[in-house]
């Protein structure tokens, strides 16, 4: 399975220009939500499991401060997204991860977790940007800070002995 980035982007954008949200605090909450449901139908790229406890009110809260930062700017370039890339991070510190699919070889998960949570690089925007301009800027920020993330399952392989775990580490979640 892969991110449905097409659908968080159409979703945000959606809500975004529709104006519908009563305050900043809704808006940052829908987007933080729309993150968290459409990461969980990706999965790390060692077999797949997706994330299951991640932080996701901390995402929020920087949102919120994100958003806070940019009505009080009324020129020039701003790093919008540096707390939203904090937030990203955060999201993942420490987050639990699925055990649902064994990676090739092994027959069981017994564990599996996010290590480094990666790096998120925020991108430079200006206070007029469109909200279809900052959208699109949001999920490259994003893209590229799931591909950075790592962790470690714990799994079991068949020997002639008997299952016996084994350590593997995993780079990128897509």
């Amino acid at each position: 399975m892969a991110i449905n980035w097409d659908g968080f982007t159409n979703s945000v954008k959606s809500y975004l220009k529709s104006r519908s949200a009563p305050n900043y605090q809704a808006a940052a909450k829908f987007i933080a939500l729309q993150y968290d449901v459409s990461v969980r139908s990706g999965g790390e790229m060692l077999a797949n499991n997706f994330v299951i406890k991640p932080n996701t009110s901390v995402l929020q809260t920087m949102i919120e401060l994100s958003f806070m930062r940019g009505y009080t700017k009324q020129q020039g370039y701003y790093d919008s997204l540096e707390l939203i890339a904090k937030g990203l991070t955060l999201y993942w510190m420490g987050a639990t991860m699925a055990q649902v699919y064994p990676p090739p070889g092994t027959i069981a998960v017994l564990s599996n977790w996010v290590v480094s949570p990666g790096t998120a690089t925020s991108i430079l925007t200006v206070p007029t940007m469109s909200f279809d301009n900052w959208t699109d800027m949001f999920v490259i920020m994003a893209k590229g800070q799931l591909l950075s993330m790592t962790g470690m399952m714990v799994a079991l392989i068949p020997t002639s002995f008997g299952p016996m775990p084994i350590v593997l580490q995993w780079t990128g979640y897509r």
